[in-house]
């Protein structure tokens, strides 16, 4: 049997949300992260207050966060954490940013666990420092 190696959790620079198809890995699956900041972020901190989403996709970064565009922004039916933040920021772009982890490394069902394990890690250790309330998606 063949061990693993699991790639290095490693987010990209914090990305505008019009930006987002500029960024390296966006065709392959992964983990992202959304958020809201005054002014532009310098660093990635996993915990950090003004993330708003939490999301995974075993499909295409890109596809996920076109379909997220859809319903955040366009309001339309697709990807309902979006649904979600056009109710609450009425698709309102100014100052959100995009972050993402892809994983190109592993294979098969192991690969699609990997992206489902990094994406709730990074949840639950948000929800535990912000509580339940700091995040639209509710899990």
């Amino acid at each position: 049997m063949n061990k693993a190696n699991f790639p290095e959790i490693k987010f990209s620079k914090w990305t505008k949300w019009e930006e987002r198809n500029n960024l390296d890995g966006i065709n392959e699956v992964g983990v992202y992260l959304l958020a809201k900041f005054e002014s532009e972020p310098t660093e990635i901190n996993l915990k950090d207050i003004n993330i708003i989403y939490i999301g995974e996709t075993c499909n295409s970064l890109k596809i996920r966060l076109n379909q997220f565009n859809s319903s955040g922004i366009k309001g339309k039916d697709g990807h309902s954490g979006g649904h979600t933040y056009n109710t609450k920021y009425h698709g309102e772009t100014k100052n959100l940013y995009v972050s993402i982890f892809p994983i190109k490394e592993l294979e098969g069902f192991l690969k699609k666990l990997y992206v489902r394990y990094i994406e709730r890690k990074i949840l639950v250790e948000h929800l535990a420092e912000h509580g339940n309330n700091s995040l639209l998606n509710k899990k």
